[in-house]
């Protein structure tokens, strides 16, 4: 009875574990579940099927929470307790398998990820056919790490096989087509393929606005990538408008500064692109208030925050304004102690008192050049002698 209570007690740990996971509040998700793990060992077997369900939750947390080591370590118990109790061909160990690749490939072993998802794949095709969701979505993670490892001509062959498999199981105009036409899209995106990328992410957006909606975050996500992919193309025109309601839809979620904050400066950008950079300026002013509040243990993004709108300062005469932001990167930097940052910091403090002095000859910025080239010389000189 006692034994009873006590199992129940862990189920529901677990359960609690699994619902505020899905809140994306993993510390506590780790607490309750790490607490059921511990009930489950004192009143079971060493191999039995709930202590692995455990891990393998548990797993989930823990590379949501970057514990990458402890993750996999999960997920390599939960696969050795689901091969001794199911066996090597098993539905359960082929999602043992599917765990333990996206552990080791948040762990950046790509390699060793994509042996896991081939072994997860050839059960699951084994077991269920090729036809299969469950086949489609370790199709996509071992696509991805394929590319991940610069095999990008046989991860899009793979991401494809995905889509055909999704359109079979789903039909056409599904999320479940939308999610690999998306996928697809990235593939082209990263080969800078910007014309071949443009009509998946329609197709893509097309079909997820018609399932989801207007804001859902999947519709934010599509508008993005579209936006990027016309902008690549000069089309902006047709790129502004899509920015613009992305803006407006991630200005609406809480707890989305980061979104907005990139959203500010993709539409920034864009602005800069077209000569309009008093509107530019006007967002790259927001963005960079955001990112003060959300950068501060990032320096490199803060910096770069700061370049962007010291650049648009600078475009329009206002070098007094950009030269404090300059200034202030510059001892961001130095605080940082992040060696390549502070290089390009004093390199480029130094070439925009090289411009400046340029544009306005006898301003006394001369001498603010010089003295910063010759920190450069100094820093160059230091960093060289280390071993």
């Amino acid at each position: 009875m006692v034994a009873d209570e006590h199992s129940e007690v862990a189920e529901t740990l677990e359960n609690l574990g699994a619902l505020v996971a899905h809140q994306d509040r993993m510390i506590e998700a780790e607490l309750l579940l790490g607490e059921a793990l511990a009930i489950r060992r004192k009143l079971s077997p060493e191999n039995v099927p709930e202590i692995a369900d455990t891990l393998a939750n548990l797993s989930i947390v823990l590379a949501a929470l970057g514990k990458d080591a402890e993750a996999a370590s999960a997920c390599r118990e939960c696969l050795r307790i689901r091969r001794s109790v199911f066996g090597d061909q098993s539905l359960a160990t082929a999602d043992a398998l599917f765990g333990l690749g996206v552990a080791l490939s948040h762990g950046v072993k790509p390699a060793e990820a994509e042996l896991a998802y081939r072994e997860s794949l050839d059960i699951r095709r084994k077991l269920v056919g090729a036809e299969d969701e469950d086949a489609a979505r370790t199709l996509d993670n071992l696509a991805w790490t394929l590319i991940s490892q610069s095999k990008v001509a046989e991860g899009e062959a793979i991401y494809r096989e995905s889509l055909d498999i999704r359109r079979g199981v789903f039909g056409e105009a599904s999320l479940e087509e939308a999610l690999s036409f998306s996928n697809l899209g990235k593939v082209q995106a990263l080969q800078e393929q910007w014309r071949e990328s443009e009509p998946l992410f329609r197709k893509s957006l097309w079909a997820r606005r018609r399932r989801l909606g207007q804001e859902h975050p999947d519709v934010t996500e599509t508008l993005q990538n579209l936006s990027v992919s016309l902008c690549k193309q000069h089309k902006f025109s047709e790129a502004e408008p899509l920015m613009r309601e992305e803006l407006a839809i991630r200005r609406k979620v809480i707890g989305s500064d980061a979104q907005v904050s990139k959203a500010l400066g993709n539409l920034t950008v864009l602005l800069r692109e077209q000569g309009r950079p008093a509107e530019a300026e006007e967002l790259a002013r927001e963005e960079l208030a955001i990112d003060r509040r959300i950068w501060t243990n990032s320096p490199p993004r803060l910096v770069g925050t700061m370049f962007h709108l010291a650049a648009i300062l600078e475009e329009t005469g206002k070098y007094d304004q950009a030269e404090p932001l300059m200034l202030e990167a510059s001892g961001i930097a130095n605080k940082a102690a992040q060696a390549g940052l502070q290089r390009d910091v004093i390199e480029r403090v130094c070439q925009f008192y090289t411009r400046w002095s340029a544009t306005a000859p006898g301003t006394g910025k001369a001498p603010k050049a010089l003295e910063w080239r010759k920190k450069l010389t100094a820093f160059d000189a230091v960093h060289e002698s280390k071993p």
